[in-house]
């Protein structure tokens, strides 16, 4: 009796460790990647904030168009080991002037400065916010509109690029 005992505690014992191990390698190569599931593409919004910035909203979506929410992937950006941080991401935003309605001449090509998630979680959609000091945007004297469009290029550590371009946001106080 007692060496029955003996031996089903040493197979509990070894079905728990090679259980616990599945469960780890599982893990480790599933979520490791960096990848994000369902993202298909970005929409980009701006906003001009008070003479010192351009505010960049990147907004991630599906293939089919629909944002993607926090809550509803298996891989979440934020959440624990699960985590693909904004230092992983690469931008690249690049400013046009218009002049008569067309772009005139490229007056910023850069990154964004101090990227991050938003913060809201729930059933919220994933948001990258980054910013475009004005201060960096070089002036064009030939320009006729404080309006300019806005090319935004985001590069993931495992999907590749996706650009999106907004046409005539605010990038001039005056």
């Amino acid at each position: 009796m007692k060496i029955s005992r003996i031996r089903n505690t040493k197979l509990s014992l070894r079905l728990y460790s090679v259980l616990s191990l599945f469960i780890l390698s599982v893990i480790f190569t599933g979520c490791g990647s960096g990848e994000i599931a369902n993202l298909g593409g970005i929409a980009v919004d701006t906003d001009y904030y008070y003479h010192r910035y351009i505010i960049v909203e990147i907004t991630l979506k599906s293939s089919k168009g629909y944002s993607l929410l926090w809550e509803e992937s298996i891989l979440n950006p934020q959440v624990g080991a699960d985590v693909v941080p904004e230092e992983d991401f690469e931008t690249n935003v690049k400013i046009y002037s218009l002049s008569n309605g067309v772009e005139n001449k490229k007056v910023y090509d850069g990154k964004l400065a101090d990227l991050h998630w938003n913060r809201m979680v729930a059933n919220t959609p994933r948001i990258l916010i980054g910013k475009v000091p004005t201060i960096l945007i070089k002036d064009d004297p030939q320009r006729d509109t404080d309006l300019g469009n806005i090319e935004v290029t985001l590069i993931t550590p495992a999907q590749g690029s996706f650009t999106e371009k907004v046409e005539g946001a605010k990038i001039y106080a005056n």
